[in-house]
């Protein structure tokens, strides 16, 4: 039911369970009847199998409209303590020194710490005027959605998300508004300016991404892919260098497919409602507008 085997969700709960008690459930007000670790059964439940409300809550028994109610309250409170455990908390363990001491440096571009790209999740068409729906419409994917953009280090974990973007919203936009970020996890921490690089004397780390990000490389130090210039072809070179770049990104790609292979609220259509944004929660959108990734590693689907 939930991409965990029985052992495997206990060390969850064991994990979550102190930060869950002194924060869900408490105060006044009216209690809820479900358990905590109930509620975490029902939220894993609801991200590997929920299209709609009403279908994982005919599992349980509930009413679709109270099995919601429950279940997001519950990812509201446990929401930071995920971010901070799983993500935050990755970025810090794996940076460049940890990486090439483990051997997970990338291959073709070692001097990379991460590779970042932007994952679509498609929406309905928006109900309003032309001007409001085509703030949604993807030019790239031809389909309404929203965007996110994540980043992954070689070991294949993420270590940074964004909120979620409307769909017009470019993948060099993306970036540049979270540019502070990525200057942030870029930068050369102490002791690693030894460490062998492209080009020594950096003062950064860089990072690869695709075509679509060209103008980055102004900001921060980035590995692109080459275009083909107007009416004319790559070398042989060039495009050897482009597939060694390709090689190295695949894993963010691989990481997309792995999210939601395991998830489906994150490959499932989602709808798109003024009053109903918040359905988007449990599929790739947190409360904050934050995709969750943090659970997919160690989880198998069936």
């Amino acid at each position: 039911m939930t991409n965990f085997s029985a052992s495997e969700f206990n060390l969850i709960w064991t994990e979550v369970r102190q930060y869950v008690f002194r924060h869900w459930n408490v105060g006044s007000g009216r209690k809820s009847a479900v358990s905590a670790r109930d509620l975490l059964l029902m939220f894993f439940t609801s991200l590997k199998h929920c299209g709609t409300w009403d279908v994982v809550a005919a599992v349980f028994k509930q009413k679709p409209t109270t099995f919601e109610k429950r279940v997001m309250s519950f990812l509201i409170v446990l929401h930071p303590y995920l971010m901070r455990t799983f993500v935050t908390a990755v970025e810090q363990k794996w940076p460049m020194q940890a990486l090439a001491e483990s051997g997970h440096r990338f291959k073709n571009f070692p001097a990379a710490w991460y590779a970042t790209d932007v994952t679509f999740q498609q929406t309905n068409v928006p109900a309003g005027a032309y001007a409001e729906k085509k703030l949604y419409y993807s030019g790239n994917h031809s389909l309404y959605g929203h965007k996110v953009e994540v980043s992954v280090v070689p070991n294949g974990f993420a270590i940074d998300c964004t909120k979620f973007y409307k769909g017009s919203v470019s993948d060099k936009t993306i970036f540049d508004e979270n540019i502070d970020s990525h200057l942030a996890n870029l930068a050369k921490r102490t002791g690693e300016t030894t460490l062998e690089a492209l080009e020594p004397g950096m003062e950064q780390w860089a990072v690869l991404a695709d075509k679509c990000y060209q103008g980055i490389q102004h900001n921060v130090w980035a590995v692109l892919p080459l275009k083909k210039p107007v009416g004319g072809i790559l070398t042989f070179a060039e495009q050897a260098k482009n597939d060694r770049i390709a090689s190295d990104r695949v894993i963010v790609e691989n990481y997309f497919g792995r999210l939601k292979t395991l998830w489906a609220t994150c490959s499932k259509y989602v709808p798109l409602e003024p009053q109903k944004l918040r359905h988007c929660v449990p599929s790739v959108f947190d409360p904050d507008q934050r995709p969750c990734p943090s659970p997919s590693p160690a989880c198998r689907r069936w």
